[in-house]
């Protein structure tokens, strides 16, 4: 049985929403070194080979001699500190990369948004649940006041008794 919070995210802050969460970077860059000492082996190889003969060079330089104990292409690429771009018009757009980010670097899971709707206008609400059904993604919105229904919505209103209102 796997635990709640390994399959569903609780969002209810959108400003500000920061999509480079470090388990997603962590994954990403792991990633980017598979494919770095896979695809690309003969280029990872000289640029440690340079950065290794820098390294001695500049120790020359110095007192003492010096030495890379901790050289290797996960620490450099580590040590660059990436980021996903997050140049992104709508809150809406933001939320669908994040989410398909999410689904790529970790597992499938279930987003619940509280009060989104109080941040994003209807026609960007809208496009958000058309992607969403077109991605079969997982998604729950919580409101917690009446607002106009939109075409793709399905919804449930839970009164105070916690009975449900279709």
């Amino acid at each position: 049985m796997l635990p709640f919070g390994k399959m569903v995210e609780l969002h209810s802050q959108f400003v500000p929403f920061d999509i480079n969460k470090k388990s997603i970077l962590t994954k990403a860059v792991a990633e980017m070194e598979d494919i770095a000492v896979t695809d690309h082996y003969e280029q990872v190889a000289e640029i440690l080979t340079n950065m290794e003969k820098l390294l001695v060079e500049l120790s020359f330089e110095m007192s003492g001699e010096i030495v890379s104990t901790k050289l290797s292409w996960t620490n450099l690429l580590k040590s660059v500190g990436m980021e996903f771009v997050e140049e992104y018009s709508t809150l809406a757009e933001k939320l669908l990369d994040y989410m398909e980010l999410v689904q790529a670097y970790e597992r499938q899971k279930l987003f619940i948004f509280v009060n989104l709707r109080s941040y994003v206008n209807d026609s960007d609400m809208e496009m958000l649940m058309e992607t969403i059904l077109k991605r079969r993604s997982h998604v729950l919105f919580i409101e917690s006041h009446e607002l106009r229904k939109l075409p793709c919505e399905q919804r449930y209103v839970v009164d105070i008794d916690l009975c449900e209102i279709g």
